[in-house]
């Protein structure tokens, strides 16, 4: 699955830069994500309930921030178990 989209704030660069990296908003702004743990820089451990049609299950995840440009843009990486 790949998930893309934009939206501007009218926020200075820096300050939502901080916010995309705290892991509280990354959990609640990721779709899926009910509980997101870091476990270094840029790599977190989650747990995620997805639902597509018929499958409506809880797995196991790790994200990881790839690509990074501070303070322009990252991705994220998630692989999920199950």
């Amino acid at each position: 699955m790949q998930l893309a989209g934009s939206h501007t704030f009218r926020a200075p660069r820096q300050v939502m830069w901080d916010l995309l990296n705290d892991p509280e908003v990354l959990a609640r702004i990721t779709p899926g994500v009910d509980t997101l743990e870091q476990t270094g820089p840029g790599q977190y451990q989650a747990v995620l309930h997805i639902k597509m049609g018929p499958i409506n299950s809880t797995f196991n995840g790790a994200l990881q921030v790839v690509d990074s440009k501070d303070p322009e843009t990252y991705r994220l990486h998630i692989d999920v178990d199950g």
